[in-house]
């Protein structure tokens, strides 16, 4: 197995690789602040740090035959801990106020509501609604991905990320919230018995034959005025080596789940699918995250 970097360790390998610009156009006031939402409080993140990591508007998840831009930020906030036995990969503790170990954002889905139903499946019932929908205009869907299941869950090897290796850097249980009108509140795909699970790298993916692999980078290191943190600038980590299931509980009673399925191409098999997480990540110790944090 490989051995993790700590924060530590990833400083001086940036030093090694020449990557340190000027440090001081990172210096700004507050610049803990983004970690926030960091479990402080618990022992483990105590010996080590915290991870911030923001996406850009070049991120995208594709199921099926539905791409969704994923233009407004997605945040993730975790604690982690160097794990002493194998796997040798970092153990993962979720932000104080759980449903902020990654925000809940809702995208837009292009083409809206027909673009992901197929009238031809509905029951009359459903059917009758879906037309008073579309003929209110209240036609717009937008796709929310939220961690399926706990952050422990969460697979982190910072090892493979700085190195760029083809191996999985982040790994995310995922489930996508479908919202609408016309598809109720519980419409989802994927859930936390059956979550969609990515597993993205800073290098190249190995999907199924036929399938073209792509890149991913881990971005431009850069290190605050006082060593205490390291960001990855134009970071991107990719996968699509995963399958995606069907659509659940969506309509009245679960009454639109064959219309969406048959338009939005679900279930998708492996290599079919994409997500590319583009953004910045930051990492810094507990000892000056404490120190300077203003909460």
């Amino acid at each position: 197995m490989r051995h993790l970097r700590t924060l530590g360790l990833c400083l001086v390998a940036a030093f090694a690789l020449g990557l340190i610009g000027a440090a001081s156009a990172l210096a700004k006031p507050n610049e803990y602040q983004k970690f926030e939402e960091c479990p402080l409080a618990n022992p483990k993140v105590q010996e080590n740090g915290c991870i911030f990591a923001r996406s850009s508007s070049g991120s995208e998840f594709t199921a099926g035959n539905i791409k969704v831009p994923l233009l407004k930020p997605i945040d993730l906030n975790m604690g982690f801990h160097e794990k002493e036995v194998e796997p040798e990969v970092e153990e993962i503790i979720g932000a104080e106020y759980g449903n902020l170990t990654m925000t809940k954002v809702a995208q837009e889905v292009p083409g809206g509501l027909e673009a992901a139903v197929e009238p031809a499946l509905l029951s009359p019932a459903e059917l009758e609604r879906y037309h008073k929908i579309v003929e209110s205009g209240k036609t717009k869907v937008t796709a929310t991905v939220e961690l399926a299941g706990s952050p422990s869950a969460i697979y982190l090897d910072e090892a493979a990320f700085l190195s760029e290796e083809n191996v999985e850097a982040l790994g995310l249980p995922t489930q996508v919230k479908l919202s609408n009108p016309f598809l109720g509140n519980a419409c989802y795909v994927g859930s936390t018995t059956n979550p969609i699970i990515v597993h993205t790298t800073a290098g190249t993916t190995s999907p199924p034959e036929g399938i073209e692999p792509i890149k991913g980078r881990r971005g431009e290191i850069k290190v605050n005025n006082e060593g205490t943190i390291i960001h990855f600038i134009g970071a991107r980590l990719v996968d699509n080596t995963f399958p995606v299931p069907g659509v659940s509980n969506c309509g009245k009673s679960g009454g639109a789940d064959a219309a969406i399925d048959a338009k939005s191409g679900l279930p998708s098999p492996a290599g079919h699918n994409t997500v590319a997480l583009e953004g910045e990540l930051s990492q810094a110790g507990a000892g000056p995250i404490d120190e300077h944090l203003t909460r």
